[in-house]
């Protein structure tokens, strides 16, 4: 690696100092909590009140359900207007390939919950060549290293990624084929040793623990270095132990789509620099450190009350020698010092400080939750102004969530584009292989869903209002609007329950087919449970004005069975959907005039036929 790009890193090391500094102090206060530095006497209270832990439980299901709560990860959008069918199994094998060949599942939420924590989520998505198939990893953000001007990850000059290998790993993991061997080569990368130029390019100050070099002998820091070219991006493999001689040579990155294969998720939108958004630890650092102090000084508070001081008018020769145990005798009158009530009601205090600081993080629970213990109880204009304020901030975290989301599958189904030949796919159980045309069709894709895809209890409502609404509209596709309530009610009901309407009706039709003959040898046969009424009862009708029609003899027992089994329907029909009954009875009352218009004309030709005799 060139001596300038070196010199470089380390400088970006040194202007990050503050930030990542920061960072140790957000971990251990989510983790254990910033311990009192002076109590107030012995084993006085130390406790850590989890605000900030508890806070970050609350947002993971929003964002993992941004993902995972529709049944396809993402749509895709054809050049050609016509090929909806064919971005449907794109959309499923993009899918399958995900979730079935990809550990996306399994990382994703650690880099949700490192973008809560840390400010930033860092995703790596690589095609692993050994396995054929997509391989997520998530970088903690102390471990990227980039300039401090820079804005975006695609933007940078540079990018580091700090690995971390122990000496198997190295040697015998995965990709050690192409690094760098040898003994003497890795005793002069493991642990803390250096050689004499890495000194020279690097103060002291800047060997970050785990950044440039640890202290455990059995691991090794490698640094892969993505720099930035007209031509694209440079790839330097090495150890900072040991930089004057390359892990691996340079190459350069082999991925079609032309970007570093990371893509971050930012907490918040400050301001355009790669180290501003804050985490929810920074931002509600205040708040638990208050609600901390509360919660010590209440016990502290407790241990006086429930041990109180005593006096007594009289001089005590040897206090050392009284101990207050139950059934002892005390030689002397003693008493209590009042103390009165306490000036403070601790935990009314830290109930409004936890309000408040959800309030400022703006939790996604629609601002529910501060109407608990509340003192004066809210109107239902109050609440609803509430629900729409914290609605609209969470609708905007998802939207721009979900536009990071959609850089991530844009780098993914490149991938997927220029490396997976394998086209079978699963769909609803069975193994399908997607056309090769159908992936040269797609012009772009994007997250599947809308942005209030975490809160499934509310889209679910939402659909059985919209089914009550528009259940009868003839502009609405009625089937389409009955899978949106399948789907959100859970994942996959859609391929095993929905039928298509064409083919239910089929399916009734043969129904009531397999049962005429029964019916025409006057055999009373009553309608199934699960029968269409409508559509039984509509082919009875078209069944016998057909007979009719074509002058044939029905006999009066089948008619009697045929008009019992109608009537039968009509009952349930007018129960359950009093339109449609409405609806057939009018089409009988039709054929009824119809079929006596045609006895009538048919009565009047015969005398003519007898006089022309």
């Amino acid at each position: 690696m060139e001596k300038e790009l070196l010199a470089s890193i380390y400088k970006d090391i040194t202007a990050r100092a503050s930030w990542a500094d920061r960072q140790a102090v957000w971990y251990e206060m989510r983790r254990d909590g910033l311990r009192r530095r002076n109590k107030p006497f012995p084993g006085a209270a130390d406790t850590h009140f989890p605000l900030i832990d508890s806070v970050i439980e609350k947002f993971k299901p929003f964002y993992i359900n941004q993902l995972f709560a529709t049944e396809r990860l993402a749509d895709f959008i054809s050049k050609n207007p016509q090929a909806g069918d064919r971005m449907t199994d794109v959309a499923w094998w993009f899918d399958y390939k995900l979730k079935q060949h990809s550990n996306l599942e399994r990382e994703i939420p650690f880099v949700i919950d490192s973008m809560l924590q840390n400010g930033r989520g860092i995703c790596k998505a690589v095609w692993c060549a050994d396995e054929k198939k997509i391989r997520f990893e998530i970088v903690q953000p102390i471990y990227l290293i980039v300039p401090v001007d820079t804005e975006s990850l695609q933007s940078a000059d540079r990018i580091v990624h700090v690995q971390h290998f122990s000496t198997a790993r190295y040697a015998n993991g995965e990709g050690a084929e192409n690094r760098k061997q040898g003994a003497e080569f890795l005793k002069r990368i493991t642990g803390g040793q250096t050689d004499a130029e890495a000194q020279r390019l690097q103060d002291v100050k800047q060997r970050k623990e785990g950044i440039t070099n640890s202290s455990r002998e059995d691991l090794i820091i490698i640094w892969e270095v993505y720099e930035k070219t007209k031509e694209g991006w440079n790839l330097y493999t090495i150890s900072p132990a040991c930089p004057d001689e390359d892990v691996r040579p340079m190459l350069k990155l082999p991925y079609k789509h032309g970007f570093a294969p990371f893509v971050d998720f930012a907490m918040e939108e400050t301001d355009k620099s790669y180290y501003s958004p804050r985490g929810v630890a920074e931002i509600l650092a205040p708040f638990e450190s208050s609600l901390c102090k509360m919660w010590n000084e209440k016990h502290d508070a407790m241990t006086f009350y429930n041990r109180p001081l005593f006096y007594t008018a009289r001089d005590v020769p040897n206090a050392g020698n009284i101990r207050m145990k139950p059934g002892d005798i005390l030689p002397f009158e003693i008493k209590p010092v009042e103390r009165g009530a306490p000036p403070m009601s601790w935990d009314q205090e830290m109930i409004n400080t936890r309000m408040v600081a959800e309030q400022r993080i703006a939790v996604p629970d629609f601002g529910t939750g501060q109407q608990i213990n509340t003192s004066e109880r809210k109107t239902a204009r109050e609440i609803d102004a509430i629900q729409g304020a914290m609605s609209s901030i969470v609708d905007m975290r998802s939207r721009a969530f979900r536009r990071q989301l959609g850089e991530l599958y844009n780098q993914v189904w490149a991938l997927l584009l220029q490396y997976d030949a394998d086209l079978d796919f699963l769909d609803a159980g069975q193994v399908r292989k997607l056309d090769p045309a159908a992936r040269d069709e797609v012009m772009t894709l994007r997250p599947n869903g809308s942005s209030d895809a975490w809160n499934q209890h509310g889209r679910l409502t939402k659909a059985i209002s919209r089914k009550q609404l528009l259940g009868q509209s003839p502009f609405i596709n009625q089937g389409e609007l009955d899978k949106s309530i399948l789907e959100l009610d859970e994942p996959g009901l859609v391929a095993r329950l929905y039928r298509d309407p064409g083919i239910a009706q089929q399916d009734q039709v043969a129904r009531i087919m397999r049962d005429i003959p029964a019916l025409e040898m006057g055999l009373n046969v009553e309608p199934r449970p699960d029968d269409d009424d409508a559509i039984q009862a509509s082919f009875l009708m078209e069944y016998i004005a057909r007979n009719g029609q074509q002058q044939q003899q029905v006999d009066p027992v089948a008619m009697q069975a045929m008009q019992t089994r109608l009537a039968a329907h009509m009952e349930r029909l007018n129960q359950s959907n009093p339109q449609a009954a409405r609806e057939l009875q009018a089409k009988g009352k039709q054929i009824a005039q119809s079929l006596f218009a045609l006895e009538a004309q048919q009565q009047g030709q015969q005398p003519q036929q007898r006089e022309a005799a």
